[in-house]
């Protein structure tokens, strides 16, 4: 899985910045941040920010093997990084700052991510849906409302609300019971 770009009609591989070929080290996630950098990361856990069809590697994030897992961009050119085993790594203006997931069991797994409008970062897990607001970790399971455990996804409306795709199906949290998780983590949801 080399990292390719498409430019008039055809395809051309990024290259390393020492002309090596991504392919050694093929890349599992990819992001566009605010300023719109593209960023990859490779399956080492190697992240590259790619410019001008030259992807230069920025630092190595993760470790976590097979795959390290997810990119999102946050709203002040940083890019946060989730390995699949609930590892979460910030990297924004030459330096790395991680946390990992608390409470989980042997066959967690992180499943994707996102930015809450907030600027804090929701991870979907087997376990629930994860918040990192910078200081804290907050869960939303069944404990506290949910219909199941698993999250496979989440994405944000036009509305605020939070819709989440789970092993039970499609469910929806309104802006008011977002709002009302963000600030009482331990909350029962309505």
């Amino acid at each position: 899985r080399k990292l390719m770009s498409y430019d008039h009609g055809r395809f051309h591989e990024v290259k390393r910045s020492d002309s090596q070929s991504t392919g050694g080290d093929p890349v599992d996630a990819i992001t566009e941040d605010v300023n719109q950098n593209i960023w990859a990361l490779t399956v080492a856990g190697h992240l590259l920010r790619v410019t001008n069809q030259i992807a230069t590697e920025v630092t190595q994030v993760t470790s976590d093997k097979p795959r390290p897992g997810y990119l999102v961009p946050d709203h002040d050119g940083g890019i946060w990084v989730a390995s699949k085993n609930g590892n979460l790594a910030h990297y924004r203006d030459g330096s790395v700052s991680s946390t990992t997931l608390n409470g989980r069991d042997g066959s967690f797994s992180v499943l994707g991510t996102l930015l809450d409008s907030d600027d804090s970062v929701l991870v979907s897990t087997t376990e629930g849906l994860f918040r990192w607001d910078g200081n804290v970790w907050s869960v939303l399971n069944r404990r506290n409302g949910l219909p199941c455990d698993a999250i496979f996804s989440a994405v944000e409306d036009n509305n605020g609300s939070l819709w989440l795709y789970s092993q039970c199906g499609l469910v929806k949290l309104g802006r008011a019971e977002l709002t009302e998780w963000r600030t009482h983590s331990d909350s029962m949801l309505n």
